[in-house]
Protein backbone atom coordinates (compact mmCIF):
# COMPACT_ATOMS: atom_id res chain seq x y z
CA UNK A 1 0.00 0.00 0.00
CA UNK A 2 2.84 2.40 1.20
CA UNK A 3 4.52 1.91 -2.52
CA UNK A 4 1.19 2.21 -4.25
CA UNK A 5 0.97 5.67 -2.48
CA UNK A 6 4.42 6.48 -2.95
CA UNK A 7 4.60 5.82 -7.05
CA UNK A 8 1.05 8.05 -7.21
CA UNK A 9 2.86 11.02 -5.37
CA UNK A 10 5.37 11.00 -7.29
CA UNK A 11 3.42 10.79 -10.93
CA UNK A 12 1.31 13.64 -9.73
CA UNK A 13 4.38 15.47 -8.85
CA UNK A 14 5.58 15.30 -12.82
CA UNK A 15 2.68 15.36 -14.35
CA UNK A 16 2.51 18.79 -12.47
CA UNK A 17 6.14 19.76 -13.91
CA UNK A 18 4.67 19.32 -17.54
CA UNK A 19 4.01 21.81 -19.80
CA UNK A 20 2.14 21.75 -23.07
CA UNK A 21 4.56 21.91 -26.32
CA UNK A 22 4.22 25.51 -27.54
CA UNK A 23 5.26 23.95 -31.12
CA UNK A 24 8.41 24.31 -33.15
CA UNK A 25 9.21 27.74 -34.68
CA UNK A 26 9.09 27.23 -38.32
CA UNK A 27 12.52 28.66 -39.91
CA UNK A 28 11.01 29.48 -43.43
CA UNK A 29 7.51 30.40 -44.81
CA UNK A 30 5.98 29.69 -48.24
CA UNK A 31 3.15 32.60 -49.12
CA UNK A 32 0.79 31.84 -52.11
CA UNK A 33 -1.38 34.19 -53.50
CA UNK A 34 -3.78 33.01 -55.94
CA UNK A 35 -4.92 36.48 -57.56
CA UNK A 36 -8.64 36.81 -57.98
CA UNK A 37 -9.40 33.41 -56.02
CA UNK A 38 -12.83 34.43 -53.61
CA UNK A 39 -13.59 32.15 -51.06
CA UNK A 40 -17.10 32.22 -51.42
CA UNK A 41 -16.30 29.52 -54.74
CA UNK A 42 -14.23 27.05 -52.59
CA UNK A 43 -15.41 27.50 -49.04
CA UNK A 44 -18.40 24.93 -48.07
CA UNK A 45 -19.77 27.99 -45.72
CA UNK A 46 -20.48 30.34 -48.49
CA UNK A 47 -22.91 30.40 -52.01
CA UNK A 48 -21.81 32.72 -54.48
CA UNK A 49 -24.41 34.19 -56.61
CA UNK A 50 -24.59 36.16 -59.73
CA UNK A 51 -25.32 40.27 -59.52
CA UNK A 52 -29.03 39.90 -59.90
CA UNK A 53 -28.98 37.11 -56.73
CA UNK A 54 -29.11 33.41 -58.91
CA UNK A 55 -26.88 31.17 -57.07
CA UNK A 56 -23.34 30.00 -58.87
CA UNK A 57 -21.63 26.50 -58.86
CA UNK A 58 -18.52 26.56 -56.75
CA UNK A 59 -16.54 23.23 -56.11
CA UNK A 60 -14.62 20.82 -53.22
CA UNK A 61 -11.29 22.31 -53.01
CA UNK A 62 -9.49 19.71 -50.43
CA UNK A 63 -6.34 20.60 -51.54
CA UNK A 64 -6.62 24.61 -50.87
CA UNK A 65 -8.97 24.28 -48.30
CA UNK A 66 -6.65 22.24 -46.33
CA UNK A 67 -4.63 23.13 -43.50
CA UNK A 68 -3.96 23.96 -39.79
CA UNK A 69 -6.32 26.34 -39.37
CA UNK A 70 -8.97 28.54 -41.95
CA UNK A 71 -9.91 32.00 -41.37
CA UNK A 72 -13.76 32.06 -42.71
CA UNK A 73 -14.68 35.60 -42.71
CA UNK A 74 -11.67 37.73 -44.27
CA UNK A 75 -12.52 40.65 -46.16
CA UNK A 76 -10.22 42.68 -48.04
CA UNK A 77 -10.30 46.87 -48.24
CA UNK A 78 -10.19 47.89 -52.05
CA UNK A 79 -10.63 44.42 -54.28
CA UNK A 80 -7.51 45.79 -56.40
CA UNK A 81 -4.73 43.67 -57.47
CA UNK A 82 -1.44 46.80 -56.56
CA UNK A 83 -3.48 47.64 -53.42
CA UNK A 84 -4.40 44.22 -51.80
CA UNK A 85 -0.70 43.44 -52.75
CA UNK A 86 0.63 46.28 -50.65
CA UNK A 87 -1.84 45.59 -48.02
CA UNK A 88 -0.78 41.64 -47.44
CA UNK A 89 2.73 42.90 -46.84
CA UNK A 90 2.29 45.97 -44.74
CA UNK A 91 -0.71 45.64 -42.55
CA UNK A 92 -1.84 48.91 -43.62
CA UNK A 93 -5.29 48.97 -44.93
CA UNK A 94 -4.52 51.83 -46.83
CA UNK A 95 -1.80 50.74 -48.51
CA UNK A 96 -0.94 51.37 -52.13
CA UNK A 97 2.24 50.44 -54.65
CA UNK A 98 4.16 53.54 -54.10
CA UNK A 99 4.35 53.54 -50.59
CA UNK A 100 5.98 50.46 -50.37
CA UNK A 101 9.14 52.26 -50.55
CA UNK A 102 8.80 54.63 -47.40
CA UNK A 103 6.41 52.12 -45.19
CA UNK A 104 7.72 49.25 -43.33
CA UNK A 105 6.84 45.91 -44.53
CA UNK A 106 7.62 42.65 -43.58
CA UNK A 107 10.49 42.05 -45.99
CA UNK A 108 12.14 45.17 -44.49
CA UNK A 109 11.65 43.21 -40.92
CA UNK A 110 12.69 39.71 -42.76
CA UNK A 111 15.86 40.97 -43.93
CA UNK A 112 16.97 42.83 -40.69
CA UNK A 113 15.95 38.99 -39.30
CA UNK A 114 18.31 37.52 -41.81
CA UNK A 115 15.75 35.61 -44.09
CA UNK A 116 16.37 35.70 -47.80
CA UNK A 117 13.46 37.03 -49.67
CA UNK A 118 12.29 35.03 -52.54
CA UNK A 119 9.58 34.88 -55.31
CA UNK A 120 7.92 33.75 -58.16
CA UNK A 121 5.08 36.39 -59.75
CA UNK A 122 2.78 35.89 -62.34
CA UNK A 123 1.04 39.28 -61.59
CA UNK A 124 1.18 41.80 -57.94
CA UNK A 125 4.62 42.34 -59.63
CA UNK A 126 5.11 46.32 -59.66
CA UNK A 127 8.42 47.73 -59.18
CA UNK A 128 7.87 48.43 -55.88
CA UNK A 129 6.84 44.95 -54.90
CA UNK A 130 10.20 43.95 -56.85
CA UNK A 131 12.49 45.65 -55.59
CA UNK A 132 11.25 44.10 -51.66
CA UNK A 133 12.77 40.93 -52.61
CA UNK A 134 16.57 39.43 -53.10
CA UNK A 135 15.69 37.69 -55.96
CA UNK A 136 12.29 37.29 -58.14
CA UNK A 137 11.27 35.97 -61.02
CA UNK A 138 8.26 37.56 -62.64
CA UNK A 139 6.11 38.09 -65.75
CA UNK A 140 7.52 40.53 -67.76
CA UNK A 141 4.73 40.40 -69.60
CA UNK A 142 1.58 39.78 -68.67
CA UNK A 143 0.43 37.25 -71.87
CA UNK A 144 -1.05 33.79 -71.23
CA UNK A 145 -0.21 33.17 -74.49
CA UNK A 146 3.38 34.34 -74.73
CA UNK A 147 4.88 34.97 -71.29
CA UNK A 148 7.97 36.23 -71.11
CA UNK A 149 9.73 36.03 -67.78
CA UNK A 150 12.68 38.00 -66.07
CA UNK A 151 15.14 37.56 -63.19
CA UNK A 152 15.51 40.66 -61.02
CA UNK A 153 17.91 40.99 -58.08
CA UNK A 154 18.40 43.36 -55.48
CA UNK A 155 20.06 40.86 -52.98
CA UNK A 156 19.89 42.82 -49.54
CA UNK A 157 20.54 39.37 -47.99
CA UNK A 158 23.22 36.65 -49.99
CA UNK A 159 21.23 35.04 -52.56
CA UNK A 160 22.90 31.45 -53.23
CA UNK A 161 23.96 30.55 -56.70
CA UNK A 162 22.09 27.46 -57.11
CA UNK A 163 18.71 29.62 -56.88
CA UNK A 164 19.87 31.97 -59.53
CA UNK A 165 20.41 28.96 -61.86
CA UNK A 166 17.37 27.87 -60.66
CA UNK A 167 15.22 30.39 -61.96
CA UNK A 168 17.27 30.61 -65.21
CA UNK A 169 16.30 27.21 -65.50
CA UNK A 170 12.53 27.63 -64.51
CA UNK A 171 12.05 30.20 -67.06
CA UNK A 172 13.66 28.61 -70.16
CA UNK A 173 11.02 25.78 -69.34
CA UNK A 174 7.93 28.06 -69.44
CA UNK A 175 7.51 27.78 -73.48
CA UNK A 176 6.97 24.20 -72.83
CA UNK A 177 4.49 24.87 -70.62
CA UNK A 178 1.96 26.42 -72.60
CA UNK A 179 2.98 25.19 -76.31
CA UNK A 180 -0.69 23.74 -77.91
CA UNK A 181 -2.22 25.08 -74.63
CA UNK A 182 -5.89 26.46 -75.27
CA UNK A 183 -8.88 27.59 -73.15
CA UNK A 184 -8.96 26.27 -69.58
CA UNK A 185 -5.69 24.18 -69.89
CA UNK A 186 -3.80 27.07 -71.17
CA UNK A 187 -5.05 28.83 -67.38
CA UNK A 188 -4.15 25.89 -65.95
CA UNK A 189 -0.66 25.53 -67.40
CA UNK A 190 0.28 28.80 -66.99
CA UNK A 191 -0.52 28.46 -62.91
CA UNK A 192 1.28 25.26 -62.51
CA UNK A 193 4.71 26.86 -63.57
CA UNK A 194 4.81 29.27 -60.75
CA UNK A 195 3.57 26.50 -58.49
CA UNK A 196 6.37 24.33 -59.46
CA UNK A 197 8.76 27.09 -59.77
CA UNK A 198 7.99 27.43 -55.75
CA UNK A 199 8.36 24.17 -55.49
CA UNK A 200 11.86 23.75 -57.41
CA UNK A 201 13.16 26.85 -55.17
CA UNK A 202 12.13 24.89 -51.75
CA UNK A 203 13.91 21.61 -52.56
CA UNK A 204 16.70 23.85 -53.53
CA UNK A 205 17.06 25.46 -50.93
CA UNK A 206 16.61 22.69 -48.29
CA UNK A 207 18.77 20.62 -49.91
CA UNK A 208 22.11 22.85 -50.62
CA UNK A 209 21.37 25.66 -47.70
CA UNK A 210 19.00 23.84 -44.97
CA UNK A 211 20.39 26.68 -42.59
CA UNK A 212 19.39 29.66 -44.59
CA UNK A 213 15.78 31.14 -43.69
CA UNK A 214 13.74 32.49 -46.54
CA UNK A 215 10.44 33.71 -47.41
CA UNK A 216 8.82 32.67 -50.47
CA UNK A 217 5.85 34.32 -52.25
CA UNK A 218 4.20 33.12 -55.04
CA UNK A 219 1.13 34.90 -57.39
CA UNK A 220 -0.32 32.71 -59.58
CA UNK A 221 -1.91 34.66 -62.16
CA UNK A 222 -4.28 32.56 -64.21
CA UNK A 223 -7.34 32.44 -61.79
CA UNK A 224 -7.75 36.26 -62.33
CA UNK A 225 -6.78 36.28 -66.14
CA UNK A 226 -9.34 33.44 -66.88
CA UNK A 227 -12.01 35.26 -64.37
CA UNK A 228 -11.71 38.75 -66.48
CA UNK A 229 -11.96 36.76 -70.16
CA UNK A 230 -13.78 33.84 -69.95
CA UNK A 231 -17.12 33.21 -67.61
CA UNK A 232 -17.81 31.42 -64.34
CA UNK A 233 -17.71 27.93 -65.68
CA UNK A 234 -14.05 28.42 -66.92
CA UNK A 235 -13.15 30.78 -63.96
CA UNK A 236 -13.87 27.09 -61.34
CA UNK A 237 -12.12 24.69 -64.29
CA UNK A 238 -8.98 27.00 -63.33
CA UNK A 239 -9.62 27.12 -59.88
CA UNK A 240 -9.42 23.00 -59.81
CA UNK A 241 -6.29 23.06 -61.74
CA UNK A 242 -4.58 24.17 -59.00
CA UNK A 243 -6.20 22.66 -56.21
CA UNK A 244 -4.65 19.84 -57.88
CA UNK A 245 -1.43 20.94 -58.83
CA UNK A 246 -0.86 22.81 -55.21
CA UNK A 247 -0.85 19.08 -53.40
CA UNK A 248 3.13 18.58 -53.57
CA UNK A 249 4.01 21.88 -52.56
CA UNK A 250 1.68 21.83 -49.42
CA UNK A 251 2.85 18.71 -48.86
CA UNK A 252 6.76 19.30 -48.87
CA UNK A 253 6.68 22.74 -46.54
CA UNK A 254 5.15 20.21 -43.86
CA UNK A 255 7.55 17.42 -43.84
CA UNK A 256 10.38 20.75 -43.91
CA UNK A 257 8.10 22.15 -41.35
CA UNK A 258 8.38 25.33 -43.24
CA UNK A 259 4.93 27.56 -42.76
CA UNK A 260 2.31 27.75 -45.38
CA UNK A 261 -0.16 30.52 -45.84
CA UNK A 262 -2.75 30.88 -48.84
CA UNK A 263 -4.54 33.57 -49.62
CA UNK A 264 -5.81 36.04 -52.29
CA UNK A 265 -5.56 39.83 -53.22
CA UNK A 266 -9.14 40.03 -54.42
CA UNK A 267 -12.09 37.79 -55.59
CA UNK A 268 -13.97 37.49 -58.46
CA UNK A 269 -17.69 38.47 -59.30
CA UNK A 270 -19.97 37.13 -62.65
CA UNK A 271 -22.98 39.50 -63.40
CA UNK A 272 -24.27 35.58 -65.25
CA UNK A 273 -23.35 32.70 -65.29
CA UNK A 274 -21.86 33.03 -68.94
CA UNK A 275 -21.07 36.35 -68.60
CA UNK A 276 -17.25 37.61 -68.51
CA UNK A 277 -16.04 38.13 -64.28
CA UNK A 278 -14.70 41.59 -62.72
CA UNK A 279 -13.50 42.58 -59.57
CA UNK A 280 -12.40 46.16 -59.02
CA UNK A 281 -15.31 47.93 -61.15
CA UNK A 282 -18.62 50.12 -59.52
CA UNK A 283 -20.59 46.76 -61.00
CA UNK A 284 -18.30 44.29 -58.99
CA UNK A 285 -16.48 45.87 -56.11
CA UNK A 286 -19.01 45.93 -53.58
CA UNK A 287 -20.72 42.82 -53.98
CA UNK A 288 -19.25 39.81 -51.44
CA UNK A 289 -17.76 37.54 -54.05
CA UNK A 290 -15.02 40.35 -54.88
CA UNK A 291 -14.10 41.34 -51.49
CA UNK A 292 -14.18 38.06 -49.38
CA UNK A 293 -10.81 35.73 -49.91
CA UNK A 294 -9.30 32.32 -48.50
CA UNK A 295 -7.12 32.26 -45.73
CA UNK A 296 -5.65 28.73 -45.49
CA UNK A 297 -2.56 28.48 -42.46
CA UNK A 298 0.00 25.55 -41.92
CA UNK A 299 2.86 25.97 -39.13
CA UNK A 300 3.99 23.71 -36.84
CA UNK A 301 3.32 26.59 -33.94
CA UNK A 302 -0.20 26.77 -34.66
CA UNK A 303 -3.55 25.88 -33.15
CA UNK A 304 -6.02 23.75 -35.14
CA UNK A 305 -9.34 24.73 -35.80
CA UNK A 306 -11.81 27.24 -38.59
CA UNK A 307 -11.51 30.96 -37.36
CA UNK A 308 -14.33 32.69 -36.88
CA UNK A 309 -15.15 36.45 -36.43
CA UNK A 310 -15.04 39.19 -38.57
CA UNK A 311 -10.84 39.20 -40.15
CA UNK A 312 -9.22 41.46 -42.35
CA UNK A 313 -6.49 41.16 -45.23
CA UNK A 314 -4.19 43.94 -43.10
CA UNK A 315 -4.12 41.21 -40.56
CA UNK A 316 -1.80 39.05 -42.57
CA UNK A 317 1.43 40.43 -42.30
CA UNK A 318 1.30 40.44 -38.19
CA UNK A 319 0.30 37.21 -38.43
CA UNK A 320 3.38 36.41 -40.69
CA UNK A 321 5.66 37.83 -38.16
CA UNK A 322 3.47 36.47 -35.54
CA UNK A 323 3.56 32.64 -36.65
CA UNK A 324 7.87 33.00 -37.27
CA UNK A 325 8.47 34.65 -33.73
CA UNK A 326 9.38 37.85 -34.46
CA UNK A 327 8.42 41.27 -33.04
CA UNK A 328 5.58 43.42 -35.10
CA UNK A 329 7.26 45.98 -35.80
CA UNK A 330 5.22 47.17 -38.76
CA UNK A 331 3.94 50.85 -39.43
CA UNK A 332 0.40 50.12 -38.55
CA UNK A 333 -1.61 48.87 -35.56
CA UNK A 334 -3.26 45.55 -37.03
CA UNK A 335 -3.10 42.35 -35.05
CA UNK A 336 -1.74 38.97 -35.64
CA UNK A 337 -4.77 36.41 -36.04
CA UNK A 338 -5.05 34.79 -32.46
CA UNK A 339 -3.68 31.14 -33.74
CA UNK A 340 -0.29 30.64 -32.32
CA UNK A 341 0.08 28.64 -29.32
CA UNK A 342 1.97 30.28 -27.25
CA UNK A 343 2.60 34.55 -26.74
CA UNK A 344 5.53 36.19 -27.03
CA UNK A 345 7.13 39.18 -25.33
CA UNK A 346 9.64 41.10 -27.57
CA UNK A 347 11.36 43.89 -25.78
CA UNK A 348 13.17 46.30 -28.26
CA UNK A 349 15.97 48.26 -26.22
CA UNK A 350 18.96 50.12 -26.00
CA UNK A 351 19.46 48.92 -22.57
CA UNK A 352 22.49 46.74 -21.73
CA UNK A 353 20.52 43.73 -19.34
CA UNK A 354 17.11 42.91 -19.41
CA UNK A 355 15.38 40.40 -16.51
CA UNK A 356 12.12 39.38 -16.97
CA UNK A 357 10.04 38.99 -13.27
CA UNK A 358 6.69 37.33 -12.66
CA UNK A 359 5.57 37.24 -8.93
CA UNK A 360 8.46 38.93 -7.54
CA UNK A 361 10.36 35.44 -9.60
CA UNK A 362 13.11 35.69 -12.16
CA UNK A 363 11.47 34.28 -15.24
CA UNK A 364 14.42 35.01 -17.96
CA UNK A 365 17.10 37.04 -18.14
CA UNK A 366 18.42 38.64 -22.05
CA UNK A 367 20.95 41.07 -23.63
CA UNK A 368 20.54 42.71 -27.18
CA UNK A 369 18.68 45.39 -28.97
CA UNK A 370 15.78 42.64 -29.78
CA UNK A 371 15.43 40.39 -26.69
CA UNK A 372 12.57 37.88 -27.23
CA UNK A 373 10.87 35.56 -24.28
CA UNK A 374 9.23 32.95 -25.87
CA UNK A 375 5.82 31.26 -24.35
CA UNK A 376 4.40 33.41 -21.69
CA UNK A 377 0.89 33.95 -20.20
CA UNK A 378 0.22 37.00 -17.39
CA UNK A 379 1.49 40.10 -16.01
CA UNK A 380 5.13 40.50 -15.59
CA UNK A 381 7.85 43.32 -14.93
CA UNK A 382 10.21 44.21 -17.10
CA UNK A 383 14.11 45.40 -15.42
CA UNK A 384 15.89 47.08 -18.24
CA UNK A 385 19.30 48.17 -16.95
CA UNK A 386 22.25 49.86 -18.59
CA UNK A 387 26.04 51.43 -17.11
CA UNK A 388 23.44 54.48 -15.03
CA UNK A 389 20.19 54.26 -15.78
CA UNK A 390 17.82 51.50 -14.80
CA UNK A 391 14.05 51.24 -15.80
CA UNK A 392 11.11 49.50 -14.49
CA UNK A 393 7.91 48.59 -16.57
CA UNK A 394 4.81 45.99 -15.87
CA UNK A 395 2.87 44.40 -19.34
CA UNK A 396 0.21 42.19 -19.49
CA UNK A 397 1.24 39.13 -22.05
CA UNK A 398 -1.75 37.53 -23.18
CA UNK A 399 -0.69 37.65 -27.34
CA UNK A 400 2.33 38.54 -28.97
CA UNK A 401 3.48 41.47 -27.63
CA UNK A 402 6.30 44.38 -28.39
CA UNK A 403 7.25 46.36 -25.86
CA UNK A 404 9.91 49.45 -26.64
CA UNK A 405 12.14 50.61 -23.69
CA UNK A 406 14.48 53.74 -24.36
CA UNK A 407 17.10 54.08 -21.30
CA UNK A 408 16.28 57.36 -19.90
CA UNK A 409 19.83 59.88 -18.59
CA UNK A 410 19.00 59.83 -15.15
CA UNK A 411 19.39 56.81 -13.25
CA UNK A 412 16.57 55.26 -11.79
CA UNK A 413 18.73 52.96 -8.62
CA UNK A 414 16.16 52.73 -6.38
CA UNK A 415 13.55 51.13 -8.10
CA UNK A 416 16.00 48.61 -9.49
CA UNK A 417 16.89 48.17 -5.44
CA UNK A 418 13.66 47.51 -4.27
CA UNK A 419 12.72 44.68 -6.74
CA UNK A 420 15.80 42.74 -6.32
CA UNK A 421 14.79 42.59 -2.33
CA UNK A 422 11.44 41.23 -3.71
CA UNK A 423 13.34 39.30 -5.45
CA UNK A 424 15.29 37.50 -2.80
CA UNK A 425 11.95 37.88 -1.06
CA UNK A 426 10.17 35.68 -3.50
CA UNK A 427 13.22 33.53 -3.74
CA UNK A 428 12.98 32.99 -0.22
CA UNK A 429 9.31 32.03 -0.09
CA UNK A 430 9.47 29.52 -2.64
CA UNK A 431 12.40 27.27 -0.96
CA UNK A 432 9.99 27.57 2.25
CA UNK A 433 7.03 26.06 0.23
CA UNK A 434 9.44 23.63 -1.46
CA UNK A 435 10.95 22.18 1.59
CA UNK A 436 7.21 21.82 3.77
CA UNK A 437 6.19 20.04 0.33
CA UNK A 438 9.26 17.53 1.19
CA UNK A 439 8.33 17.08 4.75
CA UNK A 440 4.60 16.65 3.76
CA UNK A 441 5.75 13.98 1.59
CA UNK A 442 7.86 12.25 3.72
CA UNK A 443 5.35 11.90 5.92
CA UNK A 444 2.46 10.39 3.69
CA UNK A 445 5.17 7.75 2.61
CA UNK A 446 5.92 6.24 6.19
Amino acid sequence: MKERRRCLIILCLLLGSISPSAGETPGSLVLLIVDGLGSYYIYPEFTPHTQSGKPLEKIAAPNLTEGDARVINLRVPVPRTGPAHSVIVTGDPEAEPEMLSSTTTIYDILHDEGFIALAVMEKGDFSSMRREQDAILYAESNSIHEPLFKIEQHQYQSVPREIIETMEERSSLMPGYMEDARGAEAYRRYNRFAIETAEELVRVMRENHPDERFILTINVGGVDSVGHHTNHTTYLKVIEGIDSDIKQLKDLCREEKIAFILTADHGMSFKRRESHGGHAGNDYKEMPESLHTPLILSAPNIEHGLISGEWEQENIAPTILSILDLPNLLSTDSRPLPIKRYANLYVITDAENVKLYQNERLISEAEGERIRFKNLSGRYTILATSEKTRIEESVTVREDTTLTLKMPEEATGERLERLERRHVVGILLILLINISGIILIRRVTR
